[in-house]
């Protein structure tokens, strides 16, 4: 069937998709005509096979089970069309940010290239580990959008979690657009708490730093409307929808009314011209018949993708290794415990040492 150049292309999909078995599933693409069609917008496929691996991709929707949203599933199903089209697509970020086409920064705005790095002051011990500690207990709503901010998922920009800035810890901080990110929970609407966000806010702005403030409702139950304005500030579109800082303003209404124009941070615009398919390590790669008899005619796409470029989170090595190492010394700290009860429990029931 490999040799009669009949597989089209190979996806593997994630673990956990099924309620009956946690085994991954691969997809195959059969076509028994690979020839240019330009009825159709085909193009010359004959001797290639395109591996995707989709592992990555999808959400837990709960401890055991795993969803592809319909963005995954249109991610995936570009990936296919922009490499068996004769024709290019419009450009669409693939799913979990792997896409090489990077958006546009704001006006002015650069990557850092050429600049020489300016030497920091040393942010005092007390701050980072109270940063360290904040890392360790996020929300559920801070987790849901580090998941969706990490590793440049939205327009390329590099977001920090819990970053230490001056006497602050900003909850999310991207330094190439100077952009601060906000959760908030019911104790910011306080009197007290709302007029400490007013004097953080203005400070952050004499700095340069733009603020964007959510309350934590609005992450969990309205998150395509938070991610569009994330998305639109990062790229400079034009917008009419500004975050409000306090929770007037922060009703979903108003929020998902204004954003049926916006381009959407997922990858979901319509088809035209502009992007053609390119090979993606650690997601997709078209392979040739060549290729897939050196790897003795095994079709695991993995084999074939690659590794994704590991990505810096931007927390230093030493933070790390602290935070894992307290990790390590507490559970087996715990474990001592649990093995004293269970050697306890043992002598009870006749079974001692």
């Amino acid at each position: 069937m490999i040799e009669n150049d009949l597989v089209d292309c190979m996806i593997a999909l994630p673990g956990q998709l099924f309620y009956t078995t946690q085994i991954p599933v691969c997809l195959w693409f059969l076509s028994k005509n690979k020839k240019a069609d330009g009825a159709k917008g085909y193009r010359d496929r004959q001797g290639e096979t395109l591996f995707i691996d989709a592992r990555n991709i999808g959400a837990m929707i709960d401890r055991t089970h795993k969803e592809l949203s319909a963005d995954d599933i249109a991610g995936i199903a570009d990936t296919y069309h922009q490499w068996r089209s004769s024709k290019t697509l419009t450009p669409s970020p693939s799913p979990e940010g792997r896409g090489e086409h990077k958006l546009p920064l704001p006006l002015g705005e650069g990557r850092g290239e050429g600049e020489k790095p300016k030497k920091k002051a040393a942010l005092p011990e007390k701050l980072l580990s109270y940063a360290r500690e904040l890392r360790a207990s996020q929300t559920d709503a801070e987790k849901l959008l580090w998941k969706l901010l990490r590793s440049r998922r939205i327009a390329e920009a590099k977001f920090r979690r819990q970053h230490p800035l001056d006497n602050y810890i900003l909850d999310f901080y991207c330094h190439e657009q100077k952009l601060a990110i906000e959760l908030d929970g019911s104790q910011h609407f306080e009197d007290n708490a709302k007029n400490y966000d007013e004097k953080r806010t203005e400070y952050l702005n004499q700095q340069g730093i733009k603020v964007l403030r959510f309350d934590n409702r609005q992450m969990l139950v309205e998150t395509e409307a938070v991610l569009e304005v994330i998305f639109n500030e990062i790229v400079a579109k034009a917008s009419t929808l500004t975050p409000s800082p306090y929770p007037k303003g922060r009703g979903g209404q108003e929020t998902l009314s204004q954003l049926d124009q916006s381009p959407s941070p997922s990858g979901r615009g319509a088809r035209g011209e502009g992007v053609s398919y390119q090979d993606q390590a650690g997601y997709c790669k078209s392979a040739t018949l060549a290729d897939i008899e050196a790897n003795d005619y095994v079709l695991t796409p993995g084999r074939y993708v690659g590794a994704a470029p590991i990505e810096d989170d931007g927390i230093p090595f030493e933070v790390k290794m602290t935070e894992l190492s307290q990790t390590l010394y507490s559970q087996m700290e715990e474990e001592e415990k649990l093995d004293a009860v269970i050697r306890k429990n043992l002598g009870v029931l006749g079974y001692g040492e």
